[in-house]
């Protein structure tokens, strides 16, 4: 896939600026945008068309499951991780249910989004879709190293949703 442009959705700006410092400064990343509403980040995926949307679950304009939801309407989505505070089972069902890709908990942002990335943009993605149900906090990864880089959910080498 090569580097990725990435649009960071949150309200919380002390987080949205942590993030931006980690994702920015990653090599697999061309392009780095941020919104702190999900209107704001809806203007900002048409106008940039990212190939990656990483979004806070609860924010007060418009849920992230709202704006995943609109993402998904349109023409070729990105991927979109849906990330939280939130890990219990009815928020990983709700990414699921909303079109999340994955969901990520912040506590293990700085460790596993700079894996995805990597893997992304090298284009080597391999999960199942079906630990989104089963891992406690379930997350990204390039799959197969360690036990928490196995906790891998909901994106399809074809580019698909789950």
């Amino acid at each position: 896939m090569g580097k990725l442009s990435v649009l960071l959705v949150d309200d919380n700006p002390q987080f949205l600026k942590a993030a931006r410092d980690l994702v920015g400064a990653l090599p697999g990343v061309a392009a780095i945008a941020c919104a702190k509403s999900g209107a704001e980040a809806l203007a900002r995926a048409r106008e940039s068309r990212p190939d990656l949307v990483l979004t806070d679950i609860v924010m007060p304009d418009m849920s992230g499951f709202g704006l995943i939801r609109a993402l998904r309407a349109g023409e070729n989505p990105p991927r979109i991780v849906a990330v939280t505070l939130h890990e219990g089972a009815e928020y990983r069902a709700a990414a699921q249910r909303n079109g999340a890709d994955a969901l990520v908990s912040k506590r293990e942002f700085g460790a596993l989004i700079p894996e995805l990335i990597s893997s992304l943009a090298g284009g080597g993605v391999n999960v199942d879709a079906t630990q989104i149900r089963a891992q406690p906090h379930a997350v990204f990864a390039a799959g197969g190293r360690d036990r928490r880089r196995q906790r891998v959910i909901a994106i399809k080498q074809d580019g698909s949703h789950a």
